[in-house]
């Protein structure tokens, strides 16, 4: 794989904040990044189904868009991705890597993407997604150990 992303680098750089920039200009891109799990009561784990049409048999299509459906995006993208590699079609095969790399990014590492409190604004802390997502890693990216070694299968 190495060989095949190593040259587009700078594609990947220069676009891996496109469904960012998508989020409030494309209608329907917004539900991709987050799912409100306290919407579900305390056991989201066991109440959401796994596959998204026996999620909309159970809570409606509409509802499931407005609490979130980033875990369903990203999956939806890695079975395109999937499906890119197959056709060899490379323009989609970009494409899909990047917003795939960002939905995962979201769902890896920014616990705030999983609950209505987002932002802190049901709690007085205003302002805690962005300090979170942004401020924190400006401040203390040099201590950051940005190598971790081979990912393990779980």
């Amino acid at each position: 794989m190495i060989g095949f992303y190593k040259p587009q680098i700078q594609f990947i750089t220069s676009n891996a904040v496109n469904p960012d920039r998508r989020r409030y200009a494309v209608e329907g891109e917004e539900e991709k990044h987050f799912i409100d799990l306290d919407n579900y009561g305390d056991s989201a784990l066991y109440i959401l189904p796994k596959y998204w049409f026996e999620a909309v048999k159970k809570f409606s299509e509409d509802t499931l868009r407005a609490y979130g459906i980033e875990p369903c995006s990203a999956y939806l993208n890695f079975v395109n991705l999937t499906k890119a590699f197959e056709q060899k079609n490379t323009e989609a095969i970009m494409k899909r890597s990047v917003d795939l790399g960002r939905y995962l990014a979201d769902l890896m590492s920014v616990p705030l993407h999983t609950t209505k409190n987002y932002n802190g604004q049901l709690t007085d802390q205003i302002g805690i997604h962005g300090f979170w997502e942004s401020r924190i890693p400006e401040l203390q990216a040099i201590d950051y150990a940005l190598w971790v070694g081979q990912a393990e299968y779980v």
